[in-house]
């Protein structure tokens, strides 16, 4: 539980009623922990909460017990804080090092702390929990049990029925599950809203050119020729010279013979260099006419943003299994039994997608050629030349992971390869990328189960999320938006 739920639970107390009391949880509005009648009090809770059924326990609280020490229906006393050095010393003399498992919890409320003692569910396999030392009212060897509003010795019933629980086969319990590191998880904006959009623009830089090209004069096709025979006659006058000499040409000066001459071979020779570029120019590059109607282009970009729709949360998944960093889970056993084959299944909810590390996506499509005239590329030879437009190559292959299975449905289920716990072992599980949405936090809620053990742990598991998401932009264009 967290801080504030244990502080809700004390609120919860003060406006109860008296009859509110039940068989999970016990209060005590004041008590001295430091004598001998309220450690008495104290243990003799701890041990009946302990010794209740796990079935009958599980109702309430995932199986969890309380006992609060400070605060009662209709007020808050308040209790002097301890060490918990100190509650410990105090209190497993007469539980044993080895009895109920219990966590003390201190909440402040109305300006003063109230003591709220956490007793472990108990689970199927459990011993008996009986006192360890004497002292005031109670015995060595008592045997307490928790009943609707009351803690009680023992009966004969209660004894039988607690023998059966420790004969029992053991349930799988004592493993722990954590995120193996304390960085956030930024979340993606990839929903409906954000996929229509980067859609509708991509539609829209299609049909761009279309306005344009309609406006345009038509563009005839043209094959040009050239012949590259050197002239017999050359002009070795440099384009300063000749642009001297136009200028007095111009300028009504009369010109020698010998000027005329060089001018007339200087303006030859350009002419004769400018129709060798355009017959270079005209043999690469040829220019086509469009040949498509304004309406079989329209259908053309509508038939793109359908697959651009399809192939897009594909590829975001793929894009974003790259660019965002892996969770990686640990399984933990706190125990000191092996525990064989223990497979961790973890569930996230509605709106969550996952992914593994670096995965291939399918790409996206290319728009269509933009409506007008082309150039093409080609060789008089009749060898054409083609520049094939490179693919969408955001993908990288990497190998399938084999260690997880991921189910995508709305929400996210990982079911992770069995792995041996050895006491008190911890094992990292193989890494995971999450897709959330923005909506403050998560929570991951995972079960364990064993070969070597009956039952099913559960718990939670909290994934902190970061201030910024993830957008369309920045996945499919990393590192611009």
């Amino acid at each position: 539980m967290r801080e504030e739920e244990f502080a809700d639970l004390v609120r919860a107390v003060v406006g109860a009623l008296e009859s509110d009391e039940s068989s999970w949880i016990e209060w005590k509005g004041t008590l001295n922990l430091r004598l001998p009648e309220g450690k008495a009090a104290v243990v003799r809770c701890i041990a009946g909460l302990a010794n209740r059924q796990p079935d009958a326990a599980s109702r309430f609280c995932e199986g969890r017990g309380f006992m609060i020490v400070g605060a009662e229906p209709g007020r808050v006393v308040g209790v002097r804080e301890e060490d918990p050095a100190d509650l410990s010393n105090w209190w497993t003399p007469y539980l044993g090092t080895d009895g109920p498992r219990w966590v003390p919890h201190w909440v402040s409320a109305q300006d003063t702390s109230v003591l709220v003692i956490e007793v472990a569910a108990p689970r199927v396999g459990d011993p008996l929990f009986v006192i360890r030392k004497a002292t005031l009212g109670l015995n060595d060897g008592d045997v307490f049990v928790r009943r609707i509003g009351k803690t009680e010795r023992a009966s004969s019933a209660d004894f039988t029925a607690l023998v059966r629980r420790s004969s029992t086969r053991p349930v799988l319990s004592g493993v722990s599950v954590r995120l193996g590191h304390r960085a956030t998880v930024p979340p993606v904006e990839f929903g409906p809203e954000e996929l229509d959009a980067w859609v509708s623009a991509a539609q829209a830089d299609a049909m761009s050119s279309l306005p344009a090209a309609e406006t345009a004069a038509s563009i005839e096709p043209r094959t040009a020729t050239f012949d590259v025979t050197p002239s017999e006659t050359s002009s070795s006058m440099s384009i300063a010279e000749l642009t001297r000499l136009k200028q007095r040409q111009a300028d009504g000066e009369e010109l020698t013979d010998q000027d005329r001459a060089q001018l007339e071979l200087a303006e030859q020779a350009v002419r004769r260099i400018t129709e060798l570029i355009a017959g270079v120019r005209s043999t690469l590059w040829d220019t086509d006419p469009e040949d498509r109607s304004p309406e079989q282009y329209h259908a053309e970009v509508q038939q793109y943003a359908d697959k651009l729709r399809t192939a897009l949360p594909r590829q975001l998944r793929a894009s974003a299994s790259r660019l965002l960093d892996p969770c990686v889970f640990t399984i933990t056993n706190e125990t000191a039994t092996n525990l064989p084959e223990v497979r961790l299944l973890v569930h996230l909810p509605n709106d969550a997608d996952a992914s593994e590390p670096d995965q291939d996506g399918p790409g996206l499509p290319q728009p269509p050629r933009p409506y007008g005239p082309r150039t093409r590329a080609t060789f008089r030879d009749g060898n054409g030349l083609n520049f094939p437009t490179p693919g969408n190559t955001l993908g990288r292959s990497t190998p399938p992971w084999p260690l997880v299975e991921i189910e995508n449905r709305g929400s996210v289920t990982l079911r992770f390869k069995p792995v041996h716990l050895r006491p008190y072992d911890t094992v990292r599980l193989p890494p995971v990328v999450f897709l959330l949405p923005a909506v403050g936090s998560v929570v991951a809620r995972w079960e364990a189960t064993s070969t070597g053990a009956d039952g099913v742990t559960t718990g939670t598991v909290s994934i902190p999320l970061a201030p910024i998401a993830v957008t369309v932009a920045r996945a499919l264009t990393p590192g611009k938006e």
